[in-house]
């Protein structure tokens, strides 16, 4: 099993969100094999959220928001290869940048 640090951006002006959430899959879009919530964390000094999840090797991966209103859409989904690669991911509201793999 694989850490995948994840690292995104909220632009100003959209949707106050209440949980952000990652979905992870075998195949390119639902139904997912796993999805994880990655609660709320705070951000950086940068305006930066960070969180992590658990994959157990290649998958493809995207980003959420949700509110009380909802989820937001999933877009721009990538496939994130074996450990030791890095990728980018623009989910709609969110710009998730894959930066680091690393085995525990």
């Amino acid at each position: 099993m694989a850490v995948e640090l994840l690292r995104w951006t909220q632009p100003e002006g959209g949707a106050v969100p209440t949980e952000f959430r990652a979905h992870a899959g075998t195949t390119k879009g639902p139904p997912w094999a796993v999805n994880y919530s990655l609660g709320l964390p705070e951000p950086d000094g940068d305006g930066i959220y960070t969180g992590s999840i658990n994959l157990p090797g290649e998958a493809w991966i995207g980003l959420t928001s949700a509110n009380e209103f909802g989820e937001s859409e999933l877009s721009n989904l990538r496939f994130v290869p074996e450990p030791g690669s890095a990728s980018l991911i623009r989910c709609g509201i969110l710009l998730l940048l894959l930066l680091a793999r690393f085995r525990r």
